[in-house]
């Protein structure tokens, strides 16, 4: 396992790319260290700096030190802030504000931030203090950072998704036609939504399903509330008390309120997010705002804003009144965290971790 120092602000600064694999513009890394040793780094996406009067810096950050807190063995952390503006004439970093609250927030469930750094677009420098004869305060240059130059600006997770060949979106479009001639409705729902947990077992070697479940899956895209129940299951299994979205919006949108909701798959989600972009490869995107905002939102609700907001944004444009990749543009915009992402199960598995707040990312 490759080793890197990271003893002083500028190494911490130009290793960032390396264990990222990307060049993360517009984001918040946070290094977790136990003792004097790390090992998975988070990424986070700083709110919109035009939202700065609305977004809910106290839980942002409470939502970033959750994630960190679920670490095992987390002693400090070192945060780094690359926000895509430039860093300006004042001591004072881009997004001070923001880095107060994420000190706040970890002093609360006791871990120490070593580190607050900033790498603007033209300069960086260290928060945490307003004198401008600091150490290590105020504006730097960047110097040439190949490895920042080198990577790629942004992780490579959005909307773009390459289309199928011709023969194969043909032999799918039949599958449709012929799901939509024989479709008589759904008489069995808890058959039916154990079915999907089967169709999304984020077993490794599960196999891609047939384009009959395919066409199966579009139609359920297709309704409002035949989506917003595949989708709740996908997220929270089965659970008689969950039938819509609309539950979720409660702890979703509240700072205080536990998380009343069933036990959250981030790994079947992400089964599932898998499937439905192979879904999407094989159908015109153009006349499928249900498989576009469903995509959205278990982006969203995996914590890859980026994406979400990128596929809600798709949606809105082909039905400009859909409902829930409005919802999904809105979360994002505020930099709303889904709560339950602070209590996955195994968190640390996955190290290009969430955008959200990506947006992942």
């Amino acid at each position: 396992m490759e080793q890197i120092r990271l003893s002083t602000p500028k190494q911490i600064l130009d290793a960032v790319p390396r264990l990222l694999g990307y060049s993360p513009v517009g984001s918040l890394v946070a290094i977790p260290l136990s003792g004097k040793r790390g090992g998975v780094v988070l990424r986070f996406d700083l709110p919109s700096a035009s939202g700065k009067p609305t977004v809910r810096a106290t839980s942002y950050a409470n939502s970033v030190v959750g994630h960190l807190a679920h670490l095992k063995s987390i002693e400090r952390v070192v945060f780094v802030l690359s926000p895509d503006q430039p860093f300006g004439a004042g001591p004072r970093p881009p997004f001070s504000w923001l880095t107060e609250e994420l000190v706040a927030a970890a002093e609360r469930a006791g871990i120490e931030v070593v580190l607050c750094i900033c790498r603007a677009t033209d300069a960086w420098g260290v928060y945490g203090c307003d004198d401008p004869d600091c150490c290590d305060i105020g504006p730097r240059a960047l110097g040439t950072q190949r490895s920042w130059v080198e990577a790629a600006a942004r992780p490579i997770d959005d909307s773009v998704v390459a289309p199928a060949s011709r023969r194969r979106r043909l032999a799918f479009a039949e599958a449709d036609e012929r799901h939509w001639q024989l479709h008589d409705g759904e008489d069995d729902l808890p058959s039916m939504r154990r079915g999907w947990l089967t169709i999304f077992a984020p077993a490794s070697l599960a196999a891609s399903p047939d384009d009959a479940r395919l066409a199966r899956l579009l139609c359920m895209l297709r309704g409002r509330h035949t989506s917003e129940l595949l989708l709740v299951t996908i997220a929270f299994g089965v659970s008689h008390d969950l039938l819509s979205l609309a539950r979720v919006w409660g702890p979703v949108m509240s700072d205080d309120e536990e998380p009343q909701l069933p036990e959250f798959s981030r790994k079947r989600v992400r089964r599932a997010v898998a499937v439905l972009r192979e879904l999407a490869a094989l159908v015109d995107l153009e006349d499928e705002a249900g498989l576009l905002s469903g995509l959205s939102w278990l982006e969203w609700a995996s914590g890859r804003s980026s994406a979400a907001a990128a596929f809600a944004r798709r949606a809105i444009a082909v039905r400009p009144d859909d409902s829930l990749a409005s919802s999904v543009v809105w979360l994002v915009e505020r930099c709303v965290v889904p709560p339950w992402l602070s209590v996955v199960e195994e968190w640390s598995e996955e190290p290009e971790s969430t955008s959200a707040v990506r947006r992942e990312g």
